[in-house]
């Protein structure tokens, strides 16, 4: 497949990378709010920690978030984008950031590793699914956060590590069908 974006248009990775500053670190909810109803459509589905979540139940938890996590400020982030057309309208996209925090009074760091399915719809992109898995917390000096809300303890492997299975297994799957074999 020829990949040609149009030049109108930005890349997957910063159609991804602005929308979860605005959905995640920036302070506005009146600017959460409308960036989600315009970029996540009402027929969301996806897995957050490997637990089921649709629009409502996403619009919750990321509420909840933005309100006992202050001052976050992004370490570091990581891309890897499969087109899945030849403009780069639509793709899936891996997503692993590093970030910190304030929670009750101490700083805490978190590692999030994502897949997200971007779609195209009514003129432009929306996130259609997304696979999260977050790391454990920690604080400052490195040590484990009070509540871990990773995936290590429950498989036998860290967060990042299922996170690139979970990657692996999606290249895997996308190459398969470009090869008309899945």
């Amino acid at each position: 497949m020829s990949f040609n974006p149009p030049s109108d248009l930005e890349s997957l990775e910063s159609y991804l990378q602005t929308l979860l500053y605005d959905l995640s670190v920036q302070p506005s909810d009146a600017i959460f709010r409308k960036t989600l109803e315009k970029n996540v459509p009402k027929s969301f589905e996806g897995l957050i920690n490997g637990e089921p979540k649709d629009y409502d139940s996403l619009l919750k938890l990321t509420l909840m978030q933005r309100h006992t996590f202050t001052s976050l400020v992004i370490l570091k982030q990581e891309f890897a984008v499969i087109p899945k057309d030849t403009e780069g309208k639509t793709g899936t996209v891996f997503h692993g950031w590093d970030l910190s925090a304030v929670q009750n009074g101490k700083v805490v760091k978190a590692r999030a590793r994502c897949v997200f399915e971007i779609g195209w719809h009514k003129g432009h992109r929306v996130v259609e699914s997304g696979n999260c898995i977050p790391a454990r917390e920690t604080t400052e000096k490195g040590e484990e956060a009070e509540e871990d809300r990773g995936e290590g303890r429950r498989t036998g492997m860290s967060a990042e590590e299922a996170a690139e299975k979970l990657y692996e297994e999606r290249m895997e799957d996308e190459y398969a069908k470009r090869e008309g074999g899945a």
